[in-house]
């Protein structure tokens, strides 16, 4: 159970949390990669290149055969980066889809600067 901040008067207060603008920029950036269903390419290679520079070894990446399978089809299977445990933990595993859903085809995202008001009990000074 998390006890949360607790204000000078003795109100629960809410914490501040300061947005992440490099990882909002990311994440346009992503969203302006083509990837509708059947039509991922561009977006695992997009992935492909990201593990790459976090360092992963080429060889810890691939992709199954899943869309020749599939009657839908597709330019790619699924990605699969499998890393060598740490010790006998049990495994773990992360899955998400590469593919917009159709509304988001095309999207064009704008990043806006926005100003944050100051309150009253904002430790930035306002008073």
């Amino acid at each position: 159970m998390t006890k949360g901040i607790v204000s000078r008067t003795g109100e629960r207060a809410t914490p501040t949390v300061e947005p992440d603008l490099q990882q909002a920029e990311r994440t346009c950036w992503n969203a302006r990669i083509p990837g509708a269903s059947c039509r991922e390419e561009r977006v695992a290679e997009y992935i492909i290149a990201q593990l790459r520079r976090a360092g992963i070894p080429q060889a810890a990446i691939f992709r199954d055969q899943a869309h020749r399978r599939s009657p839908a089809g597709g330019e790619s299977g699924n990605l699969v980066c499998r890393l060598p445990g740490a010790n006998l933990s049990p495994r773990r595993m992360l899955a998400a889809h590469m593919d917009t859903v159709p509304l988001c085809v095309g999207v064009r995202p704008v990043v806006r600067e926005v100003r944050r008001p100051r309150r009253q009990d904002d430790r930035s000074g306002g008073r």
